[in-house]
């Protein structure tokens, strides 16, 4: 059995009935340390530091000013971010996508029919996790195993 770890995120354009995206990585148990540190002293920790990379926040003054970001520290820290996550070659992408308009058309027909969403499940922050998942599940089905250390 393989064991991969991943991080996904979410963002979507501002208009409600346009695009939701999913997006992450994923790596295999074992590979995913080396990233992790490279991540850390190349991203997080080069200066100035930062507790985490989350681009909407980024890109607002607040979050800049409190660890002390001018804008182009800002420009320098993603540029990096994405060459980290480029150098990686094992590093594999995702991405899920839902028009929102589409899916409540689609979720009003569904509960016309007596079916009732649970909390949250209608949301397309769910809806387009579970796409982005099955693609990654697919896609990794496909992999040959991974085998990581032997413990004895």
């Amino acid at each position: 059995m393989s064991v991969y770890v991943a991080y996904s995120d979410e963002t979507g354009t501002p208009n409600s009935n346009g695009a939701f995206v999913v997006g992450g990585y994923v790596a295999a148990e074992n590979d995913w340390p080396e990233f992790s540190k490279n991540w850390a002293n190349d991203v997080l920790h080069s200066l100035p530091p930062i507790p985490y990379l989350h681009m909407v926040e980024l890109r607002g003054k607040k979050f800049r000013q409190e660890h002390k970001l001018t804008w182009e520290d800002a420009l320098k820290k993603t540029s990096v971010a994405v060459e980290t996550i480029k150098v990686h070659n094992f590093i594999r992408r995702y991405f899920g996508t839902i028009n929102r308009g589409k899916l409540q058309e689609i979720q009003a027909q569904i509960e016309q029919s007596g079916f009732k969403y649970r909390p949250h499940h209608s949301d397309p922050d769910y809806m387009c996790f579970l796409s982005f998942a099955w693609v990654l599940i697919q896609d990794l089905a496909d992999l040959p195993p991974v085998f990581g250390p032997v413990i004895s």
